[in-house]
């Protein structure tokens, strides 16, 4: 499969030929599967990975020129079951690269270094395309986890893109995502799973699919009450979605995202699926509902809140420099859980995925703690975690799974009977 030239004549000379040297990598039997957008894009990552890893354990942001370069290029495209036909001797220039991702830790071992140790073959992938269209993700539910080994089978998967998938994989819908990378989008297109669910161990849908059991069985039937802060793309609520479809049950549900940058993927997924989701573009934090923040924005869909008095005089002119790079300064509504939740009928899963804001959230929700509105609150934690602890606890709440995913603390806690 050639660059486009429309593609070639876009892209820096050095760009053009690390896609050369890839392209010439996935020529194999199945390189028609290509077009479909996944697969091709999945392959991507893998080898990008794994031979990055292989010539460079320590996550050098430089593309490796040494003269192992072509043999480990070989060995691993051999161990991936691909045919490697005869490299041209000028695609085996490879260049340097800069940048990566665009995360703020750096050094050995961190996320930072592990994203830049791929540098040069994520711009391959870029110059060459990422999917435009919706890619189809299928959620696991908690019964029916596949371990990793069984992932790979699923790269050439030849229903692709009939989003009909595997048959231990039910669930199932649609999402589009940016056309540039972060450390999200690209989870969900390499593993065309949801990228909350691979953090949360399949939990999720095991929890709504709890509550889904318990309104059946109330008296006064209901649908399944969500509400989720920070619901970037969408993936966590879609999979909520799609167990509550598969039930056949109504889902209430009210999502919280105030980055502008990503809303309109959010809208556009709930959509896509046929949703009925209310999308509330605000900042959820402790402070007084309707005042206003500045938030941050940040391609790898984490960004910061910080109050008015807070900002310095560069970023109220309407950008701040971080790691080289100008971002932009919105300013968005905030609110808080306290307002937004009547009580009227307990929520069944709150769901927050805030960035090490999560404190804030819950001290914006003390009241609807102390009501017990929330009757499940599953949360990624990134710091504070003894002081969120501490807060649930003291309201009655006690913790039922507490998982750590690369330095994140997850958990569920449920609300004790009054």
């Amino acid at each position: 499969m050639a660059v486009p030239n429309a593609v070639a004549a876009s892209i820096s000379p050095l760009a053009n030929a690390s896609a050369g040297l890839l392209t010439s990598l996935l020529r194999c039997p199945w390189s028609a599967l290509a077009l479909t957008g996944w697969p091709f894009f999945a392959l991507l990552a893998r080898a990008a990975r794994k031979i990055a890893t292989a010539l460079d354990p320590l996550g050098d942001s430089s593309c490796p020129a040494n003269p192992q370069w072509q043999s480990q290029m070989v060995a691993q495209a051999v161990v991936m079951g691909l045919q490697v036909p005869p490299l041209p001797p000028d695609a085996l220039v490879v260049p340097q690269f800069g940048g990566g991702d665009d995360r703020d830790e750096a050094g050995p071992g961190s996320a930072a270094a592990e994203a830049n140790a791929a540098a040069c073959f994520w711009d391959a992938a870029d110059a060459l395309s990422l999917p435009q269209g919706p890619v189809c993700v299928s959620v696991p539910t908690a019964e029916e986890v596949l371990p990793p080994s069984a992932l790979s089978a699923r790269d050439c998967n030849a229903a692709w893109p009939s989003c009909s998938a595997a048959a231990a994989w039910g669930l199932h819908y649609w999402m589009q995502l940016p056309n540039y990378r972060d450390m999200a989008a690209d989870s969900i297109r390499e593993e065309q799973r949801p990228f909350c669910v691979n953090n949360q161990g399949g939990s999720l849908v095991h929890a709504a699919q709890g509550a889904i059991l318990a309104r059946r069985s109330a008296k006064v039937q209901r649908p399944l009450s969500l509400v989720e802060v920070g619901a970037n793309y969408g993936d966590c609520t879609l999979s909520v979605h799609a167990a509550a479809l598969k039930e056949g049950w109504p889902l209430n549900a009210t999502v919280f995202e105030a980055n502008p940058e990503t809303l309109p993927l959010l809208e556009a997924n709930i959509r896509l699926n046929g949703a009925e989701v209310r999308v509330r573009a605000a900042a959820v934090v402790d402070q007084s509902a309707g005042s206003t923040v500045s938030l941050l924005a940040h391609r790898s869909s984490a960004h910061a809140f910080v109050r008015d008095e807070e900002l310095g005089q560069e970023m109220k002119a309407g950008v701040e420099m971080l790691a080289g790079e100008l971002r932009p300064l919105y300013k968005v509504e905030t609110t808080t859980l306290d307002k937004e939740l009547t009580c009227h009928d307990p929520v069944d899963l709150l769901l927050i995925s805030v960035n090490g804001a999560e404190l804030r959230v819950l001290e914006g929700a003390r009241a609807s703690l102390e009501r017990r509105c929330l009757a499940k609150v599953i949360i990624a934690m990134t710091w504070h975690w003894e002081a969120y602890r501490q807060l649930l606890e003291s309201y009655g709440y006690r913790f039922e799974r507490q998982i750590r995913f690369d330095g994140t603390m997850w958990s569920l806690a449920r609300a004790e009977e009054l």
